[in-house]
């Protein structure tokens, strides 16, 4: 029932109407600090039916900017050299990407050189946000994209204070197990309403909370939980913490834990677990591509 909603809801925010809409919000909050003619590097791989990529693209344009979308070919080391040659300062993407881009950056010598960062999907955990900030010395910006579909529904005003949902677009709420409101600092689970069609009221299965004693009203900002996934939170967050692994994805099967690593050649690496089943690959840039890919490909 719920993924029904969702895709109705994506399929009502894909009309021409709510497209120009949300073209015209993500450019609005980039104004805050893209410069004119500043290059941006849009980390998304395009598809048809999630064009997340082409909103950011239309959005960088309208502000002035110059748009440099992720091209056809996926592999890590075209997605470097396409942010070094166009001399990106600003980057949009997934976290974990954009966190293994950095030490790919030195790891091959290829400077970045990143003023801006912008998360997509918002959520990340403080671990991450804060070893992009301290590779590149930037700032950082949150997006938060429901699912990691093409759904824009909110973004951060200043660095990390929370997201502001797009109150002209969306009603909000956050409820507990038994849906009833939560009060201020509560966590429980975001329930998305567009304006104008309240009957799709859909439980995105991400949780927040309340940031602001004024949250009743509507427009006070919320902060994103990222799932705790329990051994795979720990281990994402041990292996990702090393420069020497370059991506990590890990799953539970019916056999027990499953782990996927990308590292680079002649580093030391964690002490890895027992697990059911592990996978540790040298970086090949011939023909490595981001671990995440096949999420966005579903």
């Amino acid at each position: 029932m719920q993924e029904c909603l969702r895709n109705a809801i994506a399929t009502y925010f894909a009309s021409p109407e709510q497209t120009e809409a949300t073209v015209s919000y993500l450019s609005d909050c980039m104004n805050a600090f893209l410069r004119r003619q500043e290059r941006v590097m849009i980390c998304i791989p395009d598809r048809e039916d999630a064009p997340l990529g082409r909103l950011f693209a239309r959005a960088v344009e309208r502000s002035g900017g110059i748009a440099v979308l992720w091209s056809d070919d996926l592999r890590w080391k075209s997605l470097l050299r396409q942010a070094f040659q166009n001399r990106c300062t600003t980057i949009i993407g997934m976290p974990q990407v954009i966190l293994s881009l950095t030490k790919l950056s030195r790891a091959t010598g290829t400077p970045l050189y990143i003023r801006n960062v912008v998360l997509c999907g918002y959520p990340a955990e403080d671990w991450l946000i804060e070893g992009i900030r301290k590779k590149l010395d930037c700032r950082m910006w949150g997006c938060f994209v429901p699912g990691l579909g093409s759904l824009v529904a909110g973004f951060s005003r200043q660095d990390h204070f929370g997201i502001y949902l797009r109150a002209d677009r969306f009603k909000m709420s956050i409820v507990d197990p038994q849906d009833c409101p939560v009060e201020q600092g509560v966590q429980g689970q975001m329930v998305l309403q567009p304006r104008g069609a309240e009957n799709l009221r859909c439980h995105t299965g991400e949780f927040a909370y309340w940031n602001d004693p004024g949250f009743a009203d509507g427009t006070a900002p919320f902060i994103p939980v990222p799932e705790d996934n329990g051994d795979l939170t720990r281990l994402r967050r041990e292996f990702l913490s090393w420069t020497s692994v370059l991506d990590f994805h890990g799953t539970y099967s019916e056999y027990g834990l499953c782990l996927e690593l990308n590292v680079f050649h002649g580093e030391s690496l964690p002490k890895l677990p027992s697990c059911a089943r592990l996978s540790i690959h040298r970086w090949n840039p011939e023909d490595d591509k981001p671990f995440s890919l096949p999420f966005w490909e579903k």
